[in-house]
């Protein structure tokens, strides 16, 4: 009986280890974004007076990245089908682009539809990606708008890496996600790579801002991992 006492303790003794390991990993998750974001890359960076102006805006939890319509050297009119949203793609003067967890996005246009079933599985799955896109007109006007402006060869780097998240067919085509909206001024795309708890939408974002060597914290979970390091328009 003694010795079935004592593998009851020691069973016991792991499991309350296992308990408090698993309640600790979100504080180390926690901190090790806000380490890496104190320490940041491309940490030299400086604005360039003359250039191409981007923003990064955000409702608090997911960040989008926003860039023109169409540039000397971009056209995203020849890339995107004006036929994939409901307003025409020529009505806007810019564009939105956020990156995340397929199911998540289509399944929860607002918060109201947000279930913790939905959470876990894109928290804890790796998961299918979409690219969301919206037309925008006055980026600036937008609420937590942060502007700064890009040299060519920064945004050159930046709009390859925006390219580089749909996914293509064999003629170049991005693919639209049939009927999938949130407003007449938005569409889904196929997008490349999986949705894990360690590259989050957020993550996307930074490491987009780190190829085009604007100063990002190096893992970027949180949305406050990218404001920390811009300013508002």
């Amino acid at each position: 009986m003694s010795a079935i006492l004592r593998l009851s303790v020691r069973a016991r003794r792991c499991w309350l280890l296992l308990a408090v390991a698993l309640a600790g990993l979100p504080l180390v998750y926690f901190t090790v974004s806000l380490v890496l974001t104190v320490f940041p890359a491309n940490a030299d960076w400086r604005e360039s007076a003359t250039g191409i102006a981007v923003y990064v805006t955000s409702n608090g939890t997911h960040a989008d990245i926003i860039v023109p319509l169409h540039g000397p050297t971009w056209d995203w009119r020849r890339r995107i089908p004006s036929s994939a949203f409901l307003l025409p793609l020529d009505s806007a003067t810019h564009l939105a682009f956020g990156w995340g967890d397929r199911r998540f996005f289509l399944e929860t246009p607002t918060w109201s539809d947000l279930t913790a079933r939905n959470v876990v599985r894109a928290l804890f799955w790796p998961s299918a990606s979409v690219m969301h896109v919206r037309l925008l007109s006055t980026p600036e006007s937008l609420p937590e708008a942060h502007r700064f402006v890009l040299e060519p060869e920064q945004f050159r780097r930046l709009d390859a890496f925006i390219v580089s998240s749909f996914t293509h067919d064999g003629a170049g085509r991005v693919l639209p996600i049939a009927a999938a909206h949130y407003s007449r001024a938005d569409a889904f795309f196929e997008g490349v790579g999986a949705y894990t708890l360690f590259y989050t939408c957020n993550n996307w974002v930074g490491a987009a801002l780190n190829q085009a060597g604007v100063t990002v914290g190096r893992w970027t979970p949180f949305e406050f991992n990218l404001r920390y390091h811009l300013r508002p328009d």
